[in-house]
């Protein structure tokens, strides 16, 4: 059965704890890693831990690197997400959900008012996997196939699962896994 750990790549933190590529080396191999899933949705930073950077990195050390922005958190919903959270009227909040292509309409904005951003984000981004992005989800579900130890790596400081989309990312993989073992088991 395969394993998901996961870990950020903020320059700051880095940076402040002395850490760089070969830490991060030292860690993906000490934690058995063998596929590296790069969840950030913007890849060009830190720079140095770009995607090429990274990419090179982690084939350099024989572990299989994968893109996977396509499940990475969109701007779009970060930015709607701040709106709603500071309470900001909701024109704004439409006219940033439109932008972004999550039409208002499938997910009632007005609820998420002066609610902490952290709460609405991850309720935008499980929304967004559930019903905008079936194909995200299957090229990661197939990246993961035949990896024992996968680690999902993004820009979020934190370790924190109700701050990072790629806990949200986990958690929505999971509860799919229990939705399809329990229509199974109903048939």
């Amino acid at each position: 059965m395969a394993r998901f750990i996961t870990t950020f790549l903020n320059s700051r933190y880095w940076d402040r704890e002395k850490k760089g590529i070969e830490p991060l080396r030292d860690f993906l191999t000490r934690e058995g890693v063998n596929n590296v899933l790069d969840v950030r949705f913007n890849q060009a930073l830190p720079f140095q831990f770009n995607h090429n950077k990274l990419s090179s990195l982690v084939k350099s050390i024989g572990l299989v690197y994968t893109d996977m922005r396509i499940v990475g958190n969109p701007k779009a919903l970060r930015v709607l997400a701040d709106i709603l959270s500071e309470g900001s009227d909701s024109s704004e909040a439409e006219k940033a959900a439109i932008n972004g292509g999550f039409l208002a309409e499938f997910l009632p904005l007005d609820q998420f008012r002066n609610q902490p951003s952290n709460f609405v984000a991850r309720v935008l981004y499980l929304h967004y996997l559930a019903y905008f992005n079936a194909e995200g989800i299957n090229a990661f579900k197939k990246a993961c196939e035949g990896h024992e130890v996968n680690c999902l790596i993004c820009n979020c400081p934190t370790d924190d699962s109700s701050m990072c989309h790629r806990f949200w990312l986990l958690e929505f993989l999971e509860s799919r896994k229990n939705d399809n073992h329990q229509e199974s088991k109903n048939e």
